[in-house]
């Protein structure tokens, strides 16, 4: 069985605050629950849906931090099909799921 599900909210990336919402596809594998983004092409696993949303909020946080540091997210972002403005104070716009499903069929 497979549900959506959306995560709002600020992450801390050292000394930058970062706004997410994102799309996450939520299904189980074999004993495993699997949570997925496909616009950042990330996940997190566990036992149960509460621990694999843990560990796919370490994932993300994980990549926040190293974007952030290297000053490479928003080129990570367009990477991924995100449309992002120049300076990144507009929030950027993330990938259809037409989009997504051209990218990952391709």
């Amino acid at each position: 069985m497979r549900k959506d599900a959306v995560l709002s909210g600020t992450w801390l990336s050292g000394p930058a605050q970062v706004k997410v919402k994102l799309t996450l596809i939520i299904f189980n594998e074999e004993n495993s629950t699997i949570v997925f983004c496909p616009a950042l092409d990330l996940s997190g696993y566990g036992k149960d849906e509460t621990e694999a949303r843990k560990s796919f909020e370490v994932s993300l946080s994980e990549y926040l931090r190293y974007t952030v540091n290297k000053k490479s997210l928003s080129i990570d972002l367009k990477n991924h099909g995100w449309e992002v403005k120049k300076n990144l104070k507009k929030s950027p716009v993330p990938p259809t799921i037409e989009d997504l499903n051209n990218y990952f069929l391709s």
